[in-house]
């Protein structure tokens, strides 16, 4: 039977350090567990003498105990936290590896901003929400290593030009990206593309796509006062009904009660 807490949530906050050029960072020693999500490519970051190179996307955990440091610039999300159930970290924890990609996965990001906010701030419910995303973002690790594991061969040569699309994407979603425009510009078949997109993404570009264009509208929902009409036209959808239909499916409510639910809950 799991404990409660299960986590301790001692730190979350993003990281930078822009004047360190190729010089190595100060020795330190893991007090507790460490999650890193790296926001751009740096150079190099080391857990007890192993180097893993830190590209955007990469992420890291370090238990207690370990040696840290890391070489020349970087950006990253920090999450730190103690685990108090010995039988969770020998079969949960213990077996994951130090190092995997999650390229593109903005529900981290997300994840890990709303661990800063509990951190920040006072709500009686703290412990099982930081609980309940900590669950999250160590299932996400640990389905993100495997999924590397898993992943052919031949599929990894065509990682620079899907990360390549991804940063594209990432950049113009509202616009119409159909997949044979993103395969001629990175050289590739429709239908190879596609194949490979899927394999090292985890979903289809039109689902990525669209994925990217519902983030958007959830944020223009809460931080601004934009009519749905507007919202829709600036995020690739076709009219306010469409969007409507695609939100309701997506969320399970419609943008105008997420709007009034949101901004009710700030």
């Amino acid at each position: 039977m799991l404990m409660f807490p299960l986590f301790t949530l001692t730190s979350a906050f993003t990281f930078s350090v822009l004047d360190r050029d190729n010089r190595a960072g100060p020795l330190r020693i893991a007090r507790n567990y460490e999650l890193e999500v790296y926001l751009s490519d740096g150079d190099t970051a080391y857990i007890s003498d192993t180097a893993y190179p830190i590209r955007k996307g990469t992420v890291l955990l370090a238990k207690p105990g370990e040696k840290r440091y890391t070489v020349g610039n970087f950006s990253c999300l920090y999450v730190h936290f103690k685990c108090h159930d010995a039988e969770f970290i020998k079969r949960w924890i213990d077996p994951l590896p130090h190092a995997t990609s999650l390229y593109g996965n903005y529900r981290m990001e997300k994840l890990y901003g709303k661990l800063g906010e509990l951190f920040l701030g006072k709500n009686r419910m703290a412990d099982l929400r930081v609980n309940s995303i900590l669950l999250e973002i160590l299932a996400e690790f640990a389905e993100s290593a495997s999924d590397s594991d898993a992943t052919p061969r031949r599929y990894r040569v065509y990682q620079k030009q899907i990360d390549e699309t991804l940063d594209y994407m990432r950049d113009h979603y509202p616009e119409p990206l159909s997949s044979a425009f993103l395969a001629d510009r990175i050289h590739l078949s429709v239908n190879f593309f596609q194949m490979v997109f899927r394999e090292l993404v985890g979903v289809p570009p039109a689902r990525y796509l669209k994925q990217l264009r519902m983030e958007s509208v959830c944020r223009m929902l809460v931080d601004t006062d934009l009519p749905l009409s507007e919202i829709a036209e600036l995020n690739g959808f076709s009219g306010a009904s469409y969007l409507t239909s695609a939100f309701r499916h997506e969320q399970g409510i419609t943008p105008s009660e997420y709007r009034r639910k949101t901004k009710a809950d700030l």
